[in-house]
């Protein structure tokens, strides 16, 4: 254990204090992958405790609450979050002030999300009876805690303090696993051990995050302006629709699963959602350090955000055939052979996911040069055909019709996205889809 706890050290050393001759924003981009990467190792082993201590239906069960707490989290949130990190980055408002209004939102959001939700997991809606009262109430504090988190990580991520976020990124991925087996052990919580564990290690990072933000920038809290409110509410009014759109995009096909089909094939649906999702985290890396550099330029930096694109499909694409290669013998060893059913939906899934990675990346153009508007809509456009697809599908084809029609919907709404980002860019298919050898060795240093 001492040598676990001695080589993680070493590792967030490696995170916090990169060699000088690294341009920043090749740091930016390692200590985020590093973090991710170590994440989805940790996300994998969670996934595999989930799967052999639970089993299909119970992981069915915690599937549901996930998607309700963090469905809340992101409605109520209103793309505050996102606001924070745009003005963070592009400094066109005082920071004290963004935080100040921050704050005070969230304040006056718990007043309204909390009995709110009570009173809407109490109606007879199937999907609240996949999983018991307890279990949803739990998820209640768990999604007002994901709403400081995130806005919290808002503000990293627009200040670039990438090293920060991610050690804390990857010491709560850690810390909520260890508190998760620990509760399995000693307990019979069941659903309820990963939510109280991740719960905890969310609050920890809060108060990591807000204890940095206070020394590293000197944030204050200061009573903000009319034009900070109206200006923060307006870039987060423009973000809302695509802020839901991508929780939706990824939990709609799992929704719509809990009303149809039973609770072991939603659990083979989450599962195979799950492993998917942790191959494309690549796109929200190169989102995420690719965002304050677009909105500190004037010109949207577009040569950036084509040779991300190129790059992360060519990267997710080799990950995902790996994990497609491998899930015969995978999904057994880590998961138990219970869970066999999920490797057909992956197969479905994956051509979706590689081509909706990709367009994440062009997430970070619009929302950068403040045409959140355009991400709204388009994740509008794709919860429109998920909806249509996955009602039509499921009672015909059932578990493999909702696999179907999310890949379906996934590349209609990508091709508005990147229609759009033709328009306003002046880029083409070549520079989005096509990588090339000097992607790799030179040209178009991220700084």
């Amino acid at each position: 254990m001492g040598s676990i706890l001695t080589s993680y050290k070493i590792l967030l050393g490696v995170i916090l204090f990169q060699k000088a001759y690294f341009t920043r924003g090749l740091q930016d981009l390692i200590v985020t992958l590093f973090s991710r990467g170590g994440s989805m190792l940790i996300g994998l082993a969670m996934q595999s405790a989930l799967a052999w201590v639970l089993g299909p239906e119970m992981r069915g069960e915690y599937a549901i609450c996930l998607i309700f707490s963090t469905f809340a989290a992101t409605f109520f949130t209103f793309g505050i979050d996102w606001a924070a990190s745009y003005f963070s980055a592009s400094k066109d408002k005082p920071l004290n002030e963004v935080a100040g209004f921050c704050s005070l939102y969230y304040l006056l959001l718990l007043a309204i999300m909390l009995p709110s939700l009570l009173l809407i997991i109490d109606t007879p809606i199937k999907f609240f009876e996949q999983a018991s009262p307890q279990a949803f109430t739990l998820s209640i504090a768990w999604a007002s805690a994901i709403v400081a988190y995130n806005i919290s990580a808002g503000f990293l991520r627009g200040l670039r303090m990438f090293s920060i976020l991610a050690a804390i990124t990857l010491s709560k991925a850690l810390l909520s696993l260890l508190t998760t087996l620990l509760l399995f052990h000693a307990t019979d919580l069941d659903v309820q051990a990963p939510i109280w564990a991740d719960l905890a290690s969310t609050v920890i990072a809060i108060c990591t995050m807000a204890i940095m933000l206070s020394k590293k920038q000197g944030l204050r809290l200061q009573k903000p302006s009319y034009h900070v409110m109206a200006d923060l509410f307006s870039y987060g009014g423009r973000m809302f629709v695509g802020s839901i759109g991508m929780m939706t995009n990824l939990r709609i096909g799992t929704i719509l699963v809990a009303f149809y089909l039973t609770k072991d094939e939603i659990g083979y649906f989450a599962l195979a959602m799950a492993l998917l999702t942790q191959v494309g985290t690549l796109a929200d890396v190169v989102n995420n350090v690719t965002l304050p550099r677009i909105a500190e330029s004037k010109c949207g930096r577009v040569d950036l955000v084509s040779k991300s694109a190129r790059c992360v499909s060519t990267f997710v694409f080799i990950l995902g055939i790996l994990l497609i290669a491998t899930a015969e013998w995978l999904i057994p060893i880590l998961f138990s052979e219970s869970f066999y059913p999920a490797i057909a939906i992956l197969f479905i899934l994956y051509p979706g996911m590689w081509l909706r990675s990709l367009c994440k990346v062009l997430f970070a153009y619009f929302n950068g040069i403040n045409k959140p508007q355009l991400v709204s809509i388009n994740m509008a456009v794709n919860i429109f055909f998920n909806i249509i697809f996955l009602t039509s599908f499921i009672p015909l084809w059932g578990l493999h019709g909702a696999a179907w029609a999310v890949t379906a919907s996934n590349f209609l709404s990508s091709i508005f996205l990147v229609y759009y980002y033709f328009k306003l860019s002046g880029s083409n298919f070549q520079n989005i889809f096509l990588v090339t050898k000097k992607d790799f060795y030179k040209g178009g240093q991220l700084s």
